[in-house]
């Protein structure tokens, strides 16, 4: 997924994010099943392996074991954040915790791996887990460190949908 080049888009009713990375799996699964081609594809000097199931890992546990920083301690974070340079006054600490995973995680994805469970604050239109309101049911599907699909169960509380749109624009008045 890439904002300025979508080749597919895809609901569905009913479903949630679990669903949505069965049918993401299948799809590539399925595509090179149709072309004729191995799951195990060269790919440079190394392979990628589509055998699914692929691996479905936490955000926070990637986090962890891609910088060796407690994901829940935004303290920690973001003393983390800053010894890499990156900008943080003012910032949510679950804003400062993804620049630091896109900046030290993202790139170690050899996947195929769905990320999953990201922090429900930067997820706004997401379902948030029932027995975790803080992390929000979303995944990204990453391919050697590209990011290859984006999905979530959305939100469908037109209730709790307007009380996090008038928390973003308190936000932005702020200028996070």
């Amino acid at each position: 997924h890439n904002p300025e080049f979508t080749m597919l888009e895809v609901y569905q009713a009913y479903g949630n994010y679990e669903s949505m990375m069965d049918i993401t799996e299948a799809i590539i699964a399925n595509a090179l099943l149709a072309i004729g081609v191995s799951p195990v594809v060269p790919w440079g000097e190394e392979e990628i392996d589509f055998s699914t199931p692929f691996a479905r890992k936490p955000y926070d546990e990637l986090f962890r074991e891609h910088t060796d920083v407690d994901p829940t301690d935004a303290v920690a974070v973001k003393a983390f954040a800053d010894s890499l340079g990156l900008e943080t006054a003012g910032k949510h600490p679950d804003v400062i915790k993804n620049e630091v995973f896109e900046a030290k995680v993202e790139d170690e994805l050899t996947g195929p791996v769905f990320v999953i469970d990201y922090p429900a604050s930067i997820c706004p239109l997401t379902k948030r887990k029932p027995d975790n309101p803080n992390i929000a049911e979303r995944f990204e599907l990453f391919i050697h460190g590209m990011e290859i699909a984006n999905a979530y169960t959305e939100l469908n509380d037109p209730i709790d949908q307007r009380e996090r749109f008038e928390d973003q624009l308190k936000l932005g008045e702020r200028g996070d």
